[in-house]
């Protein structure tokens, strides 16, 4: 049987093939499965391109120019619509129309890096969180 060293820090121990980590630390790669099930369930990015090229997507955005014709932070001609709340995949949140604000370009591309910023920061947050309850192995 193919043997591989444990996955786990610090740990020499072997780990029987199929498996990543070794029986002393087998609970990990449970807990790996379901982060990595849980992260695709939540956030699926692939899916994200199909929302923007839907038909209602496109009817939906140019009601919102059309009702707001300038940038809600700088007066600017708006050019793009933003979601107000991040979407990250959610068609409830993606169609809410009172979810949208339009921006011009640079308005747009500025709050886009704020939320890209946001979304770093917690997940840095939550790392953190994980090596103080001990919940984080590598």
């Amino acid at each position: 049987m193919l043997k591989r060293i444990c996955k786990a820090t610090g740990c020499n121990g072997l780990a029987s093939y199929p498996h990543k980590y070794c029986e002393k630390h087998l609970f990990m790669e449970r807990e790996d499965q379901e982060r990595r099930a849980h992260r695709l369930d939540t956030i699926n990015p692939t899916k994200w391109p199909e929302l923007y090229r839907s038909p209602d997507w496109k009817s939906i955005k140019e009601q919102q120019l059309r009702a707001c014709p300038l940038c809600e932070k700088c007066g600017q001609p708006a050019t793009e619509v933003h979601h107000i709340t991040p979407h990250r995949g959610d068609p409830g949140l993606f169609f809410n129309p009172n979810n949208l604000m339009s921006l011009c370009h640079d308005c747009h591309t500025r709050e886009t890096q704020k939320e890209i910023a946001q979304r770093q920061r917690e997940q840095y947050q939550e790392i953190e969180k994980r090596k103080r309850t001990g919940k984080l192995w590598y």
